[in-house]
């Protein structure tokens, strides 16, 4: 009987244990490192543009008398109706099956990023094999452009995309939103999407000159479509009002010698943002509170005295404030959006009054007053405390 029972029971287990029925040799994938997202020529088509690994490049490259004859990567594009449509096209001419779980990035250009992104956000995040955390940026251009851009450190545009994330909290000069981020903003009423900008700009070398990848300020959005750009200094302002990491060099004159700068790398930030209602008007309240330390210093005097640190605190603040004011100005009378989350804040504290203002947000806030005020303090002069000369 229990003979019986142990055949029953494997007979069963192995009709029902039916293994790796979708299983797919490495060695049959393509891995996708980046995907680029444009408007096609054709009209109400779009273009989807790929940089897939050559995994033996990827490593040593195949080289024949000190020469490399194959590129790490190789580009390829097709185009659809839809964004699915031009993956399945995309995928009958490709000899592998299309891997997309390593991508590092998606880059829509400009033009299609001025008629919409959501549709790029709802194919992304319906998706089971990309990471709600995959980078999202504009290019000013085209993607396709970028993705086939030779790239100069690193053997693909993926890895110096991703190096430049990496490094992009050291200079605060571009802003960095991922799928999760972008879905977030794009589904609240109290604030607009913001994501990278990033834009080829040309390297001139000795024989030739290329174009290499440049994480730039920021793409600000009306809803999800492109309206507009932030530069590199209205980028920092707009960080320290989102509550961001931020850090970055702000050369401030030299109290005593006009003609001369001294350098103040920023080390430290919080942001206080806080709505109040004073004689029944609303109004944001903000308080930067910051920390720097000298980095250099062109003119020739003692900064270490406290008349001069004072004097180098009061411009260290003036400097901050300038380029919060700046990307303020720009998103109030500009572009007329909230991209501070501001609207957000507000919902959070009067609750009964975000309810009444909520669906006119948007003409609300570029009358919205905003008071701002900067605490900036120097907490280090360096490894010497003077001038390098005598003065």
């Amino acid at each position: 009987m229990k003979k019986r029972i142990a055949v029953f029971l494997i007979l069963v287990l192995s009709l029902t244990n039916s293994g790796c029925w979708n299983r797919v040799e490495i060695e049959d994938l393509a891995v996708v490192l980046l995907i680029g997202l444009d408007k096609a020529k054709e009209e109400g088509k779009v273009r989807i543009t790929v940089q897939l690994a050559r995994p033996e490049e990827m490593v040593g490259g195949t080289a024949e008398g000190g020469r490399v004859t194959k590129k790490a990567v190789w580009v390829t594009a097709s185009t659809g109706d839809s964004i699915c449509d031009a993956q399945q096209n995309l995928a009958m001419h490709v000899s592998r099956e299309l891997f997309w779980a390593h991508t590092r990035a998606i880059i829509i250009g400009e033009e299609l990023a001025r008629e919409g992104i959501a549709p790029v956000i709802d194919f992304v995040d319906r998706r089971r094999d990309l990471r709600r955390r995959i980078g999202i940026a504009v290019v000013r251009g085209e993607a396709r452009e970028l993705l086939e851009a030779e790239p100069g450190l690193e053997k693909t545009s993926g890895q110096v995309y991703s190096g430049l994330l990496v490094r992009l909290f050291r200079h605060s000069k571009a802003a960095v939103s991922d799928l999760r981020d972008i879905y977030e903003m794009l589904t609240s009423r109290g604030i607009h999407p913001t994501t990278s900008s990033i834009e080829l700009v040309e390297l001139k070398g000795e024989k030739n000159t290329k174009k290499q990848p440049k994480l730039t300020g920021t793409a600000v959005f009306r809803d999800d479509k492109l309206i507009g750009w932030l530069d590199e200094a209205e980028t920092r302002g707009f960080l320290l009002l989102r509550r961001k990491k931020v850090a970055g060099v702000f050369p401030i004159k030299c109290p005593i010698c006009e003609e001369k700068n001294v350098s103040i790398t920023l080390t430290r930030s919080s942001t206080s943002i806080k709505p109040q209602l004073i004689n029944g008007e609303l109004i944001i309240t903000v308080k930067i509170k910051a920390e720097g330390d000298v980095s250099e210093q062109m003119c020739r005097d003692d900064l270490s005295r406290p008349q001069i640190i004072g004097a180098l605190n009061q411009r260290f603040a003036q400097a901050i404030k300038a380029e919060v004011i700046a990307a303020l100005n720009k998103a109030q009378r500009n572009y007329q959006v909230d991209i501070f989350g501001f609207g957000e804040v507000v919902r959070r504290k009067f609750p009964k009054l975000w309810q009444k203002i909520e669906y006119k947000w948007d003409e609300e806030f570029p009358e919205l007053p905003v008071k701002i005020s900067i605490e900036a303090k120097i907490r280090r002069l360096g490894m010497i405390s003077g001038p390098t000369t005598k003065p």
